[in-house]
């Protein structure tokens, strides 16, 4: 099935593209940002292409790119390079050397070329240890927290590896409807039966003999797992005689278990968007902000060999009012990793595209994106008090 555009042509694909990327765009949509949109910014893309001018888009959705900062990398990389080399030096001099000595007595001996580089390779690894614990003693690790909302990353000396993306490129979506944020606890069970055994001693000296009795017998159960043991060998399931027993006398060992705290769980965001693009700007942008998130979600191969892969991109996503502010009324995002996207073109039960010069358009797209945050919240995060800015 085909559809027409209503909108006027433009004569190719890369006209249309130049002119989505150099557009000024809505002026009542710039003048609303005027904090993220510059003379500079020629590389954000909005859908639908009437944000914060139609009533029903009086909230949106930004998602900034982080990259990796090659200038911080890089110094950081140059110390591990550094070791590397002067560890495959030490590796290649070594086995040189013991390549000589057996070449001037007339065999080689393979053993002996190898034991060399082992003993390089295990001075080399004391040297990088070395020189690990005397940057850590240096403080040369601490982070500064430069584009980082990570408390553990900037102490941990992580953080400051990323910076905005250089071509100025932000997305701008409408608001999902249906937002949903989770904040999720864990906690484990700890049995603390065993701590009651070493009160068998008191309970002995005390002459409380009911507690004497229950604590042997405890012990007793415990030391049926010798008898499990020598079972096995002959074949009989693990823990049977324990069971057995238990079975017997219907009666089970009271674990005494805590409930402890364990660790905060990270939140994770799902946004479904669909596109309809009206007209073959729109359908350009809906196909650029898609090929961008797909791009800066997965990692680059590093430089040469490609024996590395670089980390993908962050996005730091926010909630913007009609008056280009952080809306306070809707939850904070720190910095998230993008973990999954789907893109699923065309109707459900048919596949309906535009006629038209650029080709067979899908007239709907929708794209699902899965987001992960860097963060771990704690309550120095929230503020119980109202502010300017929202809680997470």
């Amino acid at each position: 099935m085909a559809n027409e555009y209503s909108s006027v042509k433009i004569g190719n694909e890369l006209a249309a593209l130049e002119s989505l990327m150099n557009r000024p765009g809505s002026i009542s949509f710039e003048n609303r940002l005027a904090g993220e949109i510059t003379a500079r910014s020629k590389g954000y893309f909005k859908y639908p292409s009437d944000l914060l001018t139609d009533e029903s888009h009086q909230t949106i959705m930004r998602i900034q790119i982080y990259e990796n900062d090659p200038q911080y990398l890089a110094t950081k990389r140059e110390v591990t390079s550094r070791l590397a080399n002067s560890l495959a030096d030490s590796l290649f001099g070594a086995q040189n050397s013991a390549e000589a000595q057996d070449e001037n007595a007339g065999k080689i001996d393979f053993a002996r070329i190898v034991d060399a580089g082992f003993e390089a390779l295990s001075a080399g690894v004391g040297v990088i240890a070395d020189t690990a614990v005397q940057a850590i003693s240096a403080g040369d690790l601490k982070g500064t927290g430069k584009n980082r909302d990570s408390y553990t990353e900037e102490q941990t000396g992580v953080a400051g590896g990323t910076k905005k993306n250089p071509n100025f490129e932000v997305i701008f979506l409408y608001m999902p409807t249906g937002l949903e944020v989770g904040y999720g606890m864990e906690y484990e069970d700890s049995n603390m039966a065993a701590m009651d055994n070493l009160k068998i001693a008191k309970a002995v000296i005390e002459g409380d003999a009911a507690a004497a009795r229950d604590i042997g017998k405890k012990l007793g159960l415990a030391n049926i797992k010798v008898l499990d043991k020598v079972g096995e060998l002959m074949g009989i399931e693990s823990g049977t005689f324990a069971k057995y027993m238990s079975a017997q006398q219907r009666q089970v060992v009271n674990p005494m278990s805590l409930h402890l705290f364990k660790e905060v769980k990270r939140r994770d965001f799902s946004f479904s968007y669909t596109f309809l693009p009206r007209n073959r700007e729109e359908a350009i942008t809906c196909y650029r902000i898609i090929d961008l998130l797909k791009f800066h979600a997965h990692p680059k191969r590093s430089e040469g060999n490609g024996r590395f892969l670089d980390y993908p991109a962050e996005f730091q996503i926010s909630f913007i009012d009609q008056k280009g502010r952080e809306n306070p009324y809707l939850p904070y995002i720190h910095k998230c990793v993008l973990k999954d996207i789907k893109v699923r073109y065309g109707e459900e039960t048919t596949m309906a595209t535009f006629k038209d010069d650029l080709g067979a358009i899908p007239t709907k797209i929708i794209l699902d994106l899965s987001f992960s945050e860097l963060e771990i919240l704690t309550q120095d995060r929230f503020r119980l008090e109202s502010g300017n800015m929202p809680n997470p």
